[in-house]
């Protein structure tokens, strides 16, 4: 994908291709984020964002 699209515009540093989740999550679970859930994310010595999810 970052070879096509990169090919079509022109790419930067820190921007982001967004894909989408994989199979087996989700969905095809029946589970999704709800009202006080936390999600965190984070890379290796660069740091973390985490949220809350609220109505």
């Amino acid at each position: 994908m970052l070879a096509y699209f990169s090919h079509h515009m022109r790419m930067v540093p820190g921007d982001i291709l967004a894909t989408g989740t994989p199979s087996g999550v989700g969905l095809a679970k029946n589970r999704f984020l709800a009202i006080g859930d936390i999600l965190e994310c984070g890379i290796t010595n660069l740091g973390a964002q985490r949220h809350e999810v609220a109505a």
